[in-house]
């Protein structure tokens, strides 16, 4: 007995030693990416490469063939990483209701789709969640819910078959769970927000997503197709009701539209699917970057999400489990920084921000939230600016990073580097109200009244809220009301040295009383002196060779023509002149010297002299010319 008992003990720790590694091992994570595609996953390298070629895929697929998601880019602008769980208890943090089976996020620095690995329909999920990313990259404003989820249900159904994408096949669970259970009324069907409010029960949600399915395959296949849904989303993002957007589109009520819906689907095969479309757009994702995930990245990546997810006591408990099993975590750290900050707790967000830089941590995600601290605990302005910078260098389509850095620039008076910054913000999640009403105000404060009038709709189209929708019409309003700005003075023309007007060195003031006309020369009279009964009027003379470069001012100015002669009525000037040089003393000449005298002749032996005639008069000298002042340069009109 008792060799029996202890060959069993020995068995029974063979067996724990053999088991018991196999069971602690965690399995492995892998990361897969190509452009802006990353698919993290612990279900397995092939299902990872698998989920990331169809999401690109469908990508692709879509934004061909379905006008309503033709608005959007050719590829995503910011990344979006997809995580599959191999467990869907770790899933169980995001699910927001039994007929859940994925989530899309829309991220501070990411896009997000959050997926349990359940077989097959994890990739019809995966399609599911990728059409939620689709509209809201391609459309300001949200659809209605039963729209949206319709959409995202109809095209994860699709298949692709050659060059053909097939549609309208209808998911098992919906067929079977709208032949068993009545209808929701029209008015409820509109109304409902499922995940949102928490006032529905599983049933009453799964229904929700099948009739929407159904109401919009009625819409795909029998009442217009892709084109007139598009429209039909159109009208929505202008403004119009749902109800009156939907009689204008198709020309009946929404109730008669699901009553046909429910038409539809008595006399369709379930697994029909005639929505045939032409494949035009080549489908194949770029090279595909694959490597493994240490340890504690992926436990880092799921506090990520839980944190963009509003999942902060979730996050908070598993990030601090994260940091206790990894203390050289700069992830971990940064992570908890942006907890604490969440709390106001800005000495515990110091610590573990700074700690983090100090391990190596120089993120993007690192970068903000310094940045968010130093601008919250009134830090050095520059320090904000430079973290800011760092993050959107870092990772480009880092939205919440532009939103942040274009208010802050804004705030400090650089109107036009924050308009460059909300607009990059406004592009990158064009749902985003608050982006597009203070790009909005920035462009106001440049003046450029109609762009604003733009990004004010864009503002109040993407409002989702009370409060968002106010701001923006608040914009609107002071659009319209705000005085235009004086406008800035002209800069001073700087004019080359070479090319300044020459002002003289000397002035005169008086009426220009006569201009001469000598050879190739204008002389300029100014009388500076009138005359008087006892004195004689003084003027100054003024020469130009060149009358072109004479600068005119005042009342003429612009006039390039002299008239010759006496000017009547003699107008008042003032003049610029370069003074002649004074002119050179002439020499003195010297005194004749005198005759000698001659010998008086004797009186005996002289002679009468003969009588001399009168000398000529000499012909009177003629007046020297009046002294010229100077050259003259300029010449103002009084």
């Amino acid at each position: 007995m008792r060799a029996r008992t202890h060959h069993a003990i020995l068995l029974w720790l063979r067996m724990f030693l053999l088991v018991t590694p196999l069971a602690a091992a965690s399995p492995t994570w892998y990361r897969f990416q190509s452009g802006a595609w990353e698919i993290c996953t612990d279900a397995g390298e092939r299902r990872g490469e698998e989920l990331l070629r169809t999401v690109a895929q469908t990508y692709s697929l879509l934004r061909g063939a379905a006008p309503e998601f033709s608005a959007a880019p050719d590829a995503p602008l910011r990344p979006v990483r997809v995580l599959l769980f191999r467990s869907g208890r770790d899933f169980a943090p995001f699910r927001r209701g039994e007929a859940h089976r994925g989530l899309y996020l829309s991220g501070a620095e990411r896009d997000w789709i959050l997926l349990p690995d359940s077989g097959g329909d994890a990739l019809r999920a995966a399609r599911h969640e990728l059409v939620h990313l689709m509209l809201r990259h391609a459309r300001q404003a949200a659809p209605p819910p039963w729209l949206e989820e319709g959409l995202a249900d109809y095209y994860s159904a699709m298949e692709l078959s050659g060059e053909r994408l097939r549609l309208g096949k209808a998911p098992a669970a919906h067929a079977r769970l709208l032949q068993n259970q009545a209808w929701l009324e029209p008015s409820r069907l509109m109304a409902m927000q499922p995940g949102e409010d928490g006032s529905t029960d599983s049933r009453t949600t799964g229904l929700f997503y099948a009739q929407s399915w159904a109401l919009v395959r009625w819409m795909m296949l029998e009442a217009g197709g892709a084109a007139k849904t598009a429209a039909f989303l159109s009208l929505m993002a202008a403004g119009r009701d749902q109800q009156a957007a939907f009689q204008e589109t198709y020309g009946t009520s929404l109730a008669a539209g699901i009553e046909r819906a429910r038409l539809l689907l008595e006399r369709m095969p379930a697994d029909a699917a005639p929505d045939v479309r032409p494949v035009t757009v080549a489908i194949a994702p770029g090279p595909v970057l694959r490597e493994p995930l240490p340890a504690p990245l992926p436990e880092a990546m799921k506090v990520e999400a839980m944190l963009d997810a509003g999942l902060g006591g979730e996050a908070e408990r598993l990030a601090r489990e994260t940091a206790r099993k990894h203390p050289a975590s700069a992830a971990a750290e940064t992570l908890l920084g942006a907890i604490a900050l969440r709390k106001a707790d800005y000495g515990a967000a110091r610590g573990h921000l700074e700690r983090a830089i100090a391990l190596g941590g120089a993120g993007a995600r690192t970068q903000f939230e310094y940045a968010m601290l130093v601008r919250d605990t009134k830090g050095p302005d520059a320090l904000v600016e430079q973290s800011l910078r760092q993050a959107v260098a870092i990772e480009p389509g880092f939205a919440e990073a532009w939103l942040v850095l274009g208010n802050w620039l804004l705030e400090k008076g650089r109107a036009r580097e924050a308009a460059e910054c909300l607009e990059k913000a406004a592009a990158l999640d064009p749902r985003r109200s608050a982006a597009w009403e203070t790009w909005g105000r920035a462009l106001l404060d440049l003046g450029e009244r109609q762009r604003a009038r733009e990004a004010a709709s864009g503002a109040l189209l993407s409002a989702s809220a009370p409060e968002q929708r106010e701001m923006a019409l608040a914009l609107m309003r002071e659009i319209e009301t705000r005085p235009a700005p004086a406008p800035k003075p002209a800069p001073a023309v700087q004019t080359p040295a070479g090319w300044q007007p020459r002002e003289g060195d000397a002035r005169a003031e008086g009426r220009l009383v006569s201009i001469g006309c000598e050879d190739t020369r204008l002389l300029f009279r100014i009388e500076v002196k009138p005359r008087t009964a006892k004195t004689p009027a003084v003027a100054v003379l003024l020469e130009t060779s060149k009358p072109n470069l004479v600068m005119l001012r005042g009342k003429t100015e612009g006039r390039r023509e002299f008239v010759c002669g006496e000017q009547k009525p003699a107008p008042l000037v003032a003049a610029g002149y370069i003074a002649a040089p004074p002119p050179a003393a002439e020499p003195a000449k010297p005194a004749p010297a005198p005759a000698p005298a001659k010998q008086a002749a004797s009186s005996k032996t002289a002679k009468k002299a003969p009588a001399r005639k009168a000398a000529p008069r000499p012909a009177p000298p003629k007046p020297k010319p009046e002294p010229v002042a100077g050259e003259i340069v300029w010449l103002e009109f009084r």
